[in-house]
């Protein structure tokens, strides 16, 4: 199931003060050593691709990806009680496994306080398709899990990995929150919307990647069909029991000019 968190809930990352002067102030940022923050993470060589696969919602369009840095597997439950005890973490789940129930603002709290930030989605289908060359992250054929589609521990199953690179998880085991929001691809019709829509621009962020329940979705076959190319988008207040996340950092900071 999924639900909303208490809006009382503040993270560093959405709070501010008003000081002096109309001046607005916000928290202190802890800078970390980028030896320290790459050290857990895997360098993927950006490129452009032809992101989108011409079906509803998703018309092909031409994006260019910088390199970047990325999360092998999704953020564990005992990653994630290392930030914050006080999410509502099932009890049935082991620290090995993907963390649930975690909404956007609070996997964005946590990616910042680790000196790292949310994949936006052309990043995620970037690495998810290869470069845009492969179907799914492993080629061109969908994973296969046993019996009914479930989530298991972060990393597996070991074949749902990127040809070359060690990521694993970007097609199985839980959907995972982007940083971007769930606007319509240039050439879309601008009223169009994306399945799956608990909406309300601009506070939602596009999901990609395993299934979620909500809207038919029953996970009775043991395949997920959908490609990392299918996109949804959810509420950034939503905790779902089966969104997670991974984090990502730019390798050059995305806003000063190198010119």
């Amino acid at each position: 199931g999924s639900y909303e968190l208490a809006t009382s809930q503040v993270y560093s990352n959405l709070s501010s003060m008003q000081l002096e002067g109309g001046v607005t102030g916000l928290p202190p940022v802890v800078v970390h050593r980028d030896v320290d923050v790459q050290a857990s993470l895997v360098m993927i060589k950006g490129g452009t691709f032809r992101m989108g696969d011409g079906q509803a919602n998703r018309i092909v369009h031409e994006v260019t990806v910088d390199d970047f840095y990325l999360d092998p597997r999704e953020v564990s439950v005992k990653e994630f009680r290392t930030f914050s005890r006080s999410q509502p973490v099932s009890s049935e789940l082991l620290d090995e496994y993907p963390v649930v129930r975690v909404s956007w603002d609070a996997a964005a709290a946590f990616a910042e306080w680790q000196g790292k930030r949310l994949p936006t989605e052309a990043e995620f289908e970037f690495a998810a398709t290869n470069g845009g060359t492969t179907q799914f992250p492993s080629g061109d054929s969908p994973v296969q899990v046993e019996g009914v589609w479930t989530y298991e521990k972060v990393g597996l199953p070991a074949e749902d990995r990127m040809i070359q690179y060690p990521v694993f998880g970007l097609h199985s085991n839980v959907a995972e929150w982007t940083n971007s929001t769930p606007c319509p691809y240039p050439g879309a019709n601008q009223m169009e919307k994306l399945p799956i829509f608990i909406i309300e621009l601009p506070i939602s962020r596009v999901v990609r990647g395993g299934p979620v329940k909500l809207g038919g979705n029953e996970r009775a076959d043991n395949t997920w069909k959908q490609g990392p190319r299918y996109r949804s988008g959810w509420k950034t207040t939503t905790a779902d029991d089966e969104i997670g996340f991974r984090c990502a950092r730019s390798v050059k900071p995305r806003f000063i000019s190198n010119e």
